[in-house]
């Protein structure tokens, strides 16, 4: 494994071949220093001669400024050097971060979702305004034609006219798991289907034994028993 400080092989080509063309540059104008240094003494002289002055004083005032430019052209090449040095690491930087969130993994999709996004308005359990008729399941007040979805991945074992449910889906999962979706207005899967968490399956509506459009849903264990939809989804980790 490649730690943040290591680059890799096109990583170091790019920065040496980075550095070698700011090297030639550097020698170019190293090399024009040195001329137009010789060219400034050449002119001392020619001037000294011309006007009868002292050679030596101008040949001193030329040599000056001569290794004048020479030391700006080196403070300017280092300049150059340490800009390019960080444009460098600043690229390779960039490309790890790239590389590293490429390289991550995608978050797993849930095993369990909720089966509306409607809010919660009858839970599991005996229903005092029913003189205690059993509720087997729990109800989101899901508006007429607001999507369901599957609560798990699973095969649609029945989807259709189902007496006091109305229209409704019933999906088998792992570990014999079924969970059941009733009242809809349209289905959006047949019998036989694959569904993924998540999957449409149908539209609320209020067909069947109802006093509203709603989603009414249960969870069947293997054994057929109903336990509350509720508690089981927050067991397996959905917030609701």
């Amino acid at each position: 494994m490649r730690t943040p400080s290591e680059k890799t092989p096109q990583q170091s080509t790019t920065a040496t071949s980075h550095f070698a063309r700011l090297r030639q540059s550097t020698v170019s104008r190293t090399v024009f220093a040195a001329i137009a240094a010789a060219t400034l003494i050449g002119t001392g002289l020619a001037a000294a001669d011309a006007t009868g002055g002292n050679a030596t004083d101008t040949v001193a005032v030329a040599t000056a400024e001569a290794r004048e430019e020479q030391t700006q052209a080196g403070r300017s090449d280092d300049r150059t050097e340490a800009e390019a040095s960080d444009d460098a690491t600043t690229e390779t930087t960039e490309e790890e971060t790239t590389a590293t969130k490429e390289a991550e993994p995608a978050a797993p999709a849930p095993d369990w979702v909720t089966p509306s996004k409607a809010p919660i308005s009858d839970v599991f359990g005996p229903r005092a305004w029913r003189a205690g008729e059993m509720h087997y399941g729990a109800d989101f007040a899901a508006a007429p034609g607001e999507k369901n979805f599957a609560a798990a991945d699973g095969v649609v074992v029945q989807a259709g006219s189902n007496g006091g449910y109305g229209i409704s889906v019933i999906i088998e999962h792992e570990d014999g798991i079924t969970t059941v979706y009733g009242h809809h207005s349209q289905l959006l899967v047949s019998a036989g289907d694959e569904v993924k968490a998540g999957d449409p399956i149908g539209l609320a509506g209020s067909t069947g034994d109802v006093t509203g459009p709603h989603l009414h849903f249960e969870v069947h264990m293997a054994n057929g028993d109903a336990v509350d939809p509720i508690e089981f989804l927050k067991d397996q980790g959905v917030k609701l």
